[in-house]
């Protein structure tokens, strides 16, 4: 188990599939510790097109195979359909999901890299929501 921030961006979802994708991946990690900073929380975009996860989450949680099989079981699609393309940012590594003939579907982020501290993590987290403050703070 590890604790780590996570980050989903919408690209093309319906607004059906980002609630049902939402629903499911807040119920990953240990939410039934007795520490509740381990438990599964998470912070929407201003626009409601992206959400930030933190939790103690299983190690293979997040790995794309299985997101992919995730997102594939969510979805009621064949795993194989969906493809993906990873970049390195500074924020830490990036997966594009996409479906065969589409536009790209969903981003993912692993604040820190894969596996990071908890401590690496958050402060990736913390630079990319200063890097982002417009998208992500209301000004009240």
């Amino acid at each position: 188990m590890t604790r780590q921030y996570y980050g989903i961006e919408n690209l093309a979802l319906t607004p059906a599939q980002r609630a049902t994708l939402a629903t499911a991946l807040q119920s990953l990690g240990a939410n039934n510790h007795p520490n509740p900073a381990h438990r599964n929380h998470w912070r929407v975009r201003l626009d409601s097109q992206a959400i930030i996860f933190e939790a103690q989450f299983n190690d293979s949680d997040w790995t794309v195979d299985t997101i992919r099989n995730r997102l594939a079981a969510i979805f009621a699609v064949d795993p194989s359909t969906i493809t993906s393309a990873t970049a390195a940012t500074p924020y830490g590594p990036v997966v594009t999901l996409s479906r065969p003939a589409g536009p790209p579907q969903l981003r993912m982020i692993a604040f820190g890299g894969l596996l990071a501290t908890w401590e690496q993590s958050h402060n990736a987290a913390l630079a990319y929501l200063t890097a982002n403050a417009a998208q992500w703070e209301s000004e009240s």
